[in-house]
């Protein structure tokens, strides 16, 4: 047998789920399945303890699914990967998201992985938390307690830690915004990123302000470097900020747990990202 014995349960309903979950306490949110199912498998083989009850949110429709208003979209946490990467207004409003999608995973695993389990595994490594803190994303969980809304930058510096179910993702859409993203893989055959950096600011008469600069670096969750924003606020968006920037980075963000070959690659991905904000605004 690959997996341990566990009783699926399969509501229809988020206060199904939400009970399901409080009432069950060795129990496990199952989203798209590509991370959690892998590692129900890992566990065993290792002899280590896995859960006794498995509460899949497939069914439940108001999970899924993308809206746009006049000021912001709303993401459902069941919305997929590959479903995120092909929206129309994703694509106009916010590119970086698209981008980011792009370089994850293949098709398949794409079509099965959702942004909600994305952005709850625990898992340092995944890219879309760098893009959330960019884009002050706004992560709405429901509990027994009630609804709480916190925002992406402080869900991840308190290392990812959640009470109840995510069910939506908030975004605030401005014409003015710009935003990059890079992302540099650890080998050809290993899909886990050793590092990605998401960039955006608000862009008018090619001055930038607001700008946030967000590094993850694999080993800890995505972090902002307020140092290189408060030098990016109120300049002029042009070339030389490419090479200016990194006299004015975190280097305690930047070369935290890495070797030479991860302090220069950091680097590069950042003025990378950079270029690309400079080459928007042509």
């Amino acid at each position: 047998m690959l997996l341990n014995k566990f009783t699926y349960h399969s509501p229809k309903e988020i206060s199904e789920a939400i009970e399901l979950l409080d009432d069950k306490p060795n129990s496990k949110i199952l989203a798209g399945g590509t991370i959690l199912i892998a590692n129900l498998k890992l566990f065993k083989q290792r002899n280590m303890p896995t859960p006794e009850h498995i509460i899949s949110l497939r069914k439940i429709p108001e999970l899924k699914g993308i809206n746009i208003d006049t000021d912001s979209i709303t993401i459902g946490a069941m919305t997929t990967i590959n479903e995120l990467q092909q929206n129309t207004h994703v694509k106009k409003n916010l590119s970086i998201i698209k981008t980011c999608c792009e370089n994850l995973a293949t098709t398949p695993i794409r079509n099965m992985a959702t942004i909600g389990g994305n952005l709850t595994c625990r898992y340092t490594w995944t890219e879309l938390s760098s893009v959330m803190v960019a884009l002050d994303a706004q992560f709405i969980f429901r509990s027994e307690s009630g609804i709480k809304t916190i925002s992406a930058e402080n869900y991840f510096f308190d290392q990812a830690k959640q009470e109840g179910i995510l069910t939506h993702i908030k975004l605030k859409l401005n014409a003015d915004r710009i935003s990059a993203f890079k992302r540099i893989g650890k080998r050809a055959i290993v899909d886990k990123p050793m590092l990605s950096i998401s960039v955006s600011a608000i862009a008018q008469n090619k001055k930038i302000n607001d700008s946030r600069i967000v590094i993850n670096n694999g080993y800890s969750f995505a972090i902002r470097d307020k140092k290189a924003e408060n030098f990016l606020n109120g300049k002029n968006l042009n070339i030389s900020l490419v090479k200016d920037i990194l006299q004015h980075i975190d280097t305690e963000i930047f070369d935290s747990r890495s070797d030479d070959y991860k302090k220069h690659m950091s680097r590069m991905a950042l003025t990378d990202t950079i270029e690309q904000l400079v080459q928007q605004c042509k």
